[in-house]
């Protein structure tokens, strides 16, 4: 895996022949953007273009390892439909596991829990089929029951698991569009890494964040700030309490104690508030701003981003952004492909958030002591790019195993452990 790294780390001599690559690859990637414009442009999809792209099918590997990528030295919508619900409803929310019908064994589906949470020794799905360390191999995918035949509210599968032990809770965020279900290959590796994982549907239908705000830079913080609990709704976005990402996390920890008692999940939640010292956020696009807009207000243990946060145009920067943020630099971590259609945005938004920028002078193949890493692997379009960072859709070896999942777990370890300053 080609790994950008601190000039201090390679001596002058080798410095200058990685820095030639470093140009080659640069060249290449320019030349991948031209041809893949001409598909973007005559390309149709019913997805968001901010959404995760379909599989990818690059050419295999000349080696596992070289996955091209570098990264940067240390350093510390108008379109959405109002919702008229008046009051969120009680926090357990009255939440209900939907059948899960990929596969299940065993005759016609049961209603509600019983049957995605049967523990009685009939197999699992091939695809719950996940048991990473410490892990029991079960999923729960289950929907908010409030929030049910009301087609205005995005009510897809939510996706956990817990590990055994005092392990800290990774919260995913899709992309616009995207459901928890195009992200299992993310989620099992962060089981496997050591975490319990919940991925969270949320508001993220319409326009996103991006596209809605462009250079208003309060756009931003407004938008996200209502997705995220539900108030000040504005002229952008009208999210209400209940359909907040809050609320919806409240409900379903709620829903995973009844029915995982197993998982402890109650440990996420002191009273009515999450225990954010516990939290990893992550999320891909829309979801990865969205959880950098969460940590800037509260102090989580980490923040994986990807494909994100997409918070400039231009000389605009998210107001947000100018701000001290609760959670400490060295917590948040970020990856992105060189040909992304908002690469050109990520970056200054990295940069405006303190994370630095990617040094184009060095190459090295393992990611270490960088917050911010890019990969030059040719993954597609620019709009394919964008959604396979940290998606289902993203490459694969010629093994089948996702090109990225060295750069998954490496970036898991970072921030998996306690935050020995917030002690």
């Amino acid at each position: 895996m080609m790994i950008r790294r601190p000039a201090r780390a390679i001596t002058a001599g080798a410095g200058l022949l990685l820095a030639v690559i470093v140009v080659s690859t640069a060249v290449q990637t320019d030349q991948r953007r031209s041809e893949h414009a001409a598909r973007d442009a005559a390309s149709s999809s019913s997805q968001s273009p901010d959404g995760p792209a379909g599989p990818s099918t690059p050419s295999p590997p000349t080696s596992p390892e070289l996955d091209g990528f570098f990264t940067e030295p240390d350093s510390a919508g108008a379109d959405d439909p109002v919702d008229d619900a008046s009051s969120p409803p009680d926090d357990r929310g009255e939440p209900f596991t939907e059948p899960d019908t990929n596969g299940a064994s065993g005759g016609a589906a049961s209603s509600g829990a019983e049957q995605a949470n049967d523990t009685s020794g009939e197999p699992a799905d091939e695809a719950d089929a996940v048991t990473g360390p410490a892990s029991d191999g079960r999923i729960l995918r289950f929907k908010l029951s409030y929030l049910k035949g009301s087609p205005e509210n995005p009510n897809a599968k939510n996706y956990a698991q817990h590990v055994e032990g005092d392990r800290p809770l990774l919260l995913f965020l899709p992309a616009t569009g995207a459901t928890p279900g195009d992200y299992q290959e993310f989620l099992s590796t962060a089981v496997a890494s050591g975490y319990n994982v919940l991925g969270l549907q949320y508001w993220n239908i319409g326009k996103s964040v991006t596209r809605t705000c462009g250079a208003d830079a309060n756009c931003y913080t407004d938008v996200q700030r209502n997705r995220f609990d539900g108030t000040r709704p504005g002229k952008f976005s009208r999210v209400d309490a209940a359909n907040s990402i809050l609320h919806r996390f409240r409900a379903s920890i709620a829903y995973l104690q009844e029915h995982d008692p197993k998982g402890d999940w109650d440990r996420f939640l002191d009273d009515r508030d999450p225990v954010w010292s516990r939290i990893v956020l992550a999320g891909h696009s829309q979801g990865g701003g969205e959880s950098a807009f969460i940590a800037h207000y509260h102090r989580v243990r980490g923040v994986l981003m990807f494909s994100s946060p997409v918070e400039t145009f231009g000389d605009t920067v998210a107001s947000w952004i100018g701000k001290p943020g609760a959670t400490p630099l060295g917590r948040m971590y970020a990856f992105d492909v060189q040909s992304d259609m908002y690469y050109d945005r990520i970056v200054p938004t990295w940069a405006h958030l303190g994370l630095g920028t990617p040094d184009p002078t060095q190459i090295r193949k393992v990611p270490t002591g960088s917050h911010v890493l890019i990969s030059d692997l040719d993954v597609g379009t620019p709009r394919e790019a964008h959604g396979r960072s940290v998606s289902d859709g993203g490459p694969r070896g010629s093994d089948g195993r996702m090109r990225f999942l060295a750069t998954w777990n490496w970036m898991l370890a970072q921030v998996r452990d306690p935050d020995p300053s917030a002690r």
